[in-house]
């Protein structure tokens, strides 16, 4: 919206004619109809009254005229400094938007590598076996074959009734874990320790990275969801400020 339409909308809107406003502001009528008509730029005072007299502020004249007309009027210094600090506004609202874009994006990107690159948690699953508890002073295979160990172990018992006696402890549990602990390891138990054996390997994503992975797509889906932001703040606001003579 031009200057001389802006003006002119407020006038009719507050019931004056442009004779009651030309007297209002003392100026002659005819100097005020080439305002309302865009055939002159009014002066810093006669702006200034006319602003007043129609109940419009600084920021709303700015937010509502026109670039080309910003600009006429940019050696106004109300004008100007209204432009400066929408211009320090925008800039600051410019470097938010660059901020939060690239925080999102390195976290995205951090994220996603870390799931690709399996660095806190391999897509490995290992299957570990263990047949039951070792008690102290047993050996690790006493339950793959009791036979072998029984007359050592129990040599005043019968091998049938130790095996027997053995094999109703067996106790098979099955572990998947996504971190390689050899083909052998054990684990401290109630009443002894329990020797897990590999059984089977195969590709899984582990939950740790999936869920790295879709919490990076999503910090750099947002990430992208900012640079509109940051184009359009790229724009200088409402025409170019100049210094103003002293």
């Amino acid at each position: 919206m031009s200057i001389g339409a802006l003006l002119r909308e407020h006038r009719n809107a507050c019931g004056l004619t442009q004779p009651e406003l030309a007297a209002a502001l003392s100026i002659e009528q005819s100097y005020l109809s080439k305002i309302e008509n865009d055939k002159a730029i009014p002066s810093e005072q006669v702006l200034s009254s006319i602003l007043d007299t129609l109940g419009i502020s600084v920021s709303e004249l700015v937010n509502q005229l026109d670039e080309a007309q910003i600009d006429d009027l940019r050696q106004i210094k109300s004008v100007n400094e209204q432009v400066r600090s929408l211009q320090k506004r925008q800039a600051a609202r410019q470097h938010l938007a660059v901020l939060a874009c690239a925080v999102f994006f390195a976290v995205g990107a951090a994220l996603a590598s870390a799931s690709l690159f399996e660095v806190f948690s391999s897509n490995t699953a290992y299957q570990y076996r263990s047949l039951g508890v070792v008690r102290a002073g047993e050996p690790k295979e006493i339950f793959e074959s009791p036979g072998r160990f029984a007359e050592a172990l129990r040599p005043d018992t019968e091998i049938d009734e130790f095996v027997r006696s053995t094999v109703a402890r067996t106790d098979e549990i099955y572990v998947v874990l996504h971190r390689y602990k050899g083909e052998i390891f054990t684990d401290d138990v109630d009443g002894g320790t329990r020797t897990y054996r590999l059984q089977s390997t195969r590709n899984v994503a582990s939950a740790t990275n999936r869920i790295l992975g879709w919490t990076g797509i999503c910090s750099l889906a947002i990430s992208v969801l900012f640079l509109p932001f940051v184009f359009r703040f790229r724009r200088q606001p409402r025409g170019q400020p100049r210094e103003l003579a002293s």
